[in-house]
């Protein structure tokens, strides 16, 4: 019941489609009737495992954070991948003259990438077009990150 309603309220928003919520509909009333067909108990823990216990790979370096402007994309993007192959925890800022809101994503090459306007908004609460200078707001989305990505100082 609670789950019908909080989809109701994202279509009622135009973030779903009506089709979109009775097929999710669908797959929650199925897999409800899975989990209420399944034995208790039934799961076992392998005795033998197939390896060895791996440790969760780590950076070893000092945080890294680097900056700039859309256009300079492509140079930082390859100085990014340096820095997290030499063991660097990397959070690379490009932000371009406008009110795009930002996106995070951690590449391929191992370091977090954020991207978006200069005055656009970073948090799903936050205004919509906010007045930043460009050293300012790199100030700012630093120091909102600095406990997860180890940002000192």
């Amino acid at each position: 019941r609670v789950q019908r309603q909080r989809l109701r309220v994202h279509m009622v928003a135009g973030r779903l489609e009506p089709r979109a919520v009775r097929g999710l509909l669908a797959r929650l009333d199925q897999g409800y009737t899975i989990g209420m067909e399944r034995r208790r108990g039934g799961a076992q823990v392998s005795s033998s495992p197939a390896g060895p216990f791996l440790r969760f790979p780590t950076a070893t370096g000092d945080s890294v954070v680097l900056k700039g402007r859309s256009w300079q994309r492509r140079r930082l993007r390859t100085e990014a991948a340096e820095a997290a192959r030499a063991g660097h925890i990397v959070t690379l800022i490009l932000l371009s003259p406008s009110t795009l809101y930002h996106r995070v994503r951690f590449a391929d090459n191992g370091y977090w990438e954020q991207v978006g306007g200069l005055w656009g908004r970073s948090e799903r609460d936050g205004r919509l077009v906010q007045p930043w200078r460009f050293r300012g707001r790199v100030a700012a989305e630093v120091r909102r990150v600095a406990d997860q990505r180890l940002i000192l100082g």
